[in-house]
């Protein structure tokens, strides 16, 4: 579908701007804020509405990245401020599209491929209407099996994610028989319907193909598959339900109150816990805390609310969090001694807080043999055996990890960040460009993406991933195009410099490890900001300052007198053997 206005069309899936059929460059952020504009012609477009649009997940200062966009845009289009022909701004407000729009549907150019097989399926799905007529009265049982996948754990992880989405969105329609690795046959034969598929990883990113079946008699209502590109940021559960489902049941909003079931509340809860960002960890405990009410008693609840509460206080530094992730975990251990999340949290905090890290690499060994399929575990067990260079231990535990849970970006981007300091670049690097595959990227694995890429001199890499970077920071085209072309020069340190600035903006308002700080000032040319950043970090007495110490980007630093007496005193630190106190 196109938009034409004036002597101009733009393509509004691929966001290309036309004028007279030739290409016009326009930058990806001010494509994006056009095609709203024109989405809503002759409305206002308020601040929310662009934030929502253009910034989604990361903080920014609207005032200042907002207007940049709008005059590059007027100047790309021809326009004025003072007397507009195409964007009003309607002052302290917003602004608004002021052109006559016309769409064209050019048939012959192809769609997106999920809204195209979405369609094609409706006739398909015809027959699921008329199976389940009889069921009126009764939602019909919906399973979901995992898919097939290498490494097995995303199919898995999908399964899950399509549960989820199933829960919030439709549960008006189904009932969702929730399988285990017990009961799955039993369970799986009361259901009426099946969701199954398979996950392949290709070049360009992930194809996926998803499968309605009748369980009765095999039969096959409906199927679907989508291609999306590494880099796409789409919610794949969303897209296969919508595609599998939507034309017979129209889903309801997403719930905003709790159905009171604890299943349901877990899977909700995990939902927003996988995003791992701040926000979204202060609603997966909110749930979380509503289904320990309704059965106080179930360690599992109990466990992951530890969980939850540790990585908020591992993410604000706030000392609240811990103590709320001690008091889940002593009583989720209280239920059950041998629950894996409230030991993992345990052994997190006592690691992180009193730096015992040898006691505790030790218990979640033997934690490992006991529960060996908790990713958390695995994930804070390289962090350990890397702080005390145990680099072949160190890339196997983070690399489990990942095949166990592959699409949480969280330990996906941890896991990189292992084989960075355990000195495997293109491992590392090969390593992410599979997460990126099957996940949504984060600004840290664009972070260690383009360290490994300034390591091994992938310049033309570097710089894509450099822009992949910028792009939602609203940066006018002189700073953009002057980091950018820097990188071209195979020079990364104008990039780092920014970075550094940056985060120091952002840490006035969020907590930020002072060992991501350490890691611009280094690749920046700023020792001694870096060295001040790496004992702020230990003095805070996070995980993460052994860790930091053994990045390559510190190697020119061990002569450092500075830089050698806090490793002097982390070393001495970390070989201090006391015991740790867990159940």
């Amino acid at each position: 579908m196109r938009a034409r206005f004036g002597p101009f069309e733009l393509e509004l899936d691929t966001l290309v701007l036309r004028r007279g059929g030739d290409e016009v460059p326009l930058q990806k952020l001010r494509a994006r804020a056009l095609r709203l504009l024109i989405e809503r012609a002759g409305e206002v477009v308020r601040r929310q509405d662009f934030i929502a649009e253009l910034w989604p997940s990361t903080p920014v200062n609207y005032e200042r990245n907002m207007p940049p966009i709008v005059r590059n845009l007027r100047k790309t289009l021809g326009d004025s401020a003072q007397r507009p022909t195409y964007i009003e701004t309607v002052r302290g407000v917003g602004y608004r599209f002021i052109a006559p729009v016309s769409a064209v549907d050019d048939s012959s150019r192809p769609r997106r491929r999920h809204i195209a097989l979405a369609t094609a399926i409706v006739v398909a799905l015809a027959l699921l209407a008329v199976l389940l007529q009889d069921r009126s009265a009764q939602r019909p049982k919906l399973v979901v099996r995992d898919f097939e996948s290498q490494p097995p754990g995303a199919g898995r992880a999908l399964a899950f994610d399509v549960s989820r989405d199933l829960i919030e969105r439709w549960q008006g329609h189904f009932q969702l028989v929730v399988l285990d690795e017990q009961h799955s046959p039993d369970r799986a034969s009361l259901a009426d319907l099946e969701i199954r598929g398979k996950i392949l990883a290709t070049e360009v990113g992930r194809e996926v193909h998803a499968e309605l079946v009748r369980t009765g008699d095999g039969d096959l209502l409906a199927s679907n598959r989508l291609v999306l590109p590494h880099h796409e940021e789409s919610n794949l559960a969303f897209l296969l339900n919508d595609a599998l489902l939507l034309p017979k049941f129209p889903p309801s909003t997403i719930l905003s109150q709790p159905s009171g079931h604890p299943p349901d509340l877990l899977l909700r809860a995990l939902h927003h816990f996988d995003r791992g960002r701040p926000a979204e960890l202060a609603r997966a405990s909110e749930l979380a805390q509503q289904a320990a009410l309704t059965n106080p008693r179930d360690a599992r609840t109990l466990g992951l609310l530890a969980l939850i509460e540790h990585d908020r206080w591992v993410s604000t530094l706030e000392p609240a969090h811990a103590r709320e992730a001690d008091r889940w975990a002593r009583r989720a251990l209280g239920v059950d001694p041998h629950e894996p999340r409230a030991l993992v949290t345990r052994v997190g905090l006592e690691f992180f807080h009193r730096r015992r890290p040898d006691e505790a690499r030790k218990a979640l060994a033997t934690l490992a043999e006991q529960v060996p399929q908790e990713p958390r575990l695995w994930a804070t067990l390289a962090t350990l055996h890397l702080a005390r260079r145990d680099h072949d231990r160190a890339i196997a535990a983070a690399e489990r990890a990942s095949r166990l849970a592959p699409l949480s970006p969280l330990i996906s981007s941890h896991a990189t960040w292992m084989l960075y300091g355990a000195r495997k670049p293109q491992r590392a690097l090969d390593h992410s460009s599979t997460s990126l595959a099957l996940n949504h990227p984060t600004d840290s694995d664009r972070l260690v993406r383009l360290l490994l890429l300034g390591d091994l001199e992938r310049w033309p890499a570097a710089t894509r991933e450099l822009e992949l970077f910028l792009a939602p920071r609203g940066l006018d085209d002189t700073s953009l195009d002057g980091l950018i072309s820097a990188t071209g020069r195979r020079d990364l340190r104008p990039f780092w410099r920014f970075q550094s600035q940056r985060l120091k903006r952002i840490s006035q308002s969020y907590a930020v490890y002072p060992e991501i700080q350490a890691i611009a000032s280094a690749a920046a040319g700023h020792r001694a900001a870096a060295v001040a950043h790496l004992r702020r970090g230990w003095q805070r007495r996070t995980a993460w300052s052994p860790v930091a110490l053994q990045f390559p980007l510190f190697d020119s630093y061990r002569e450092d007198p500075a830089f050698a007496a806090l490793q002097q005193q982390i070393d001495e630190a970390l070989a201090l053997a006391e015991p740790l106190p867990l159940p």
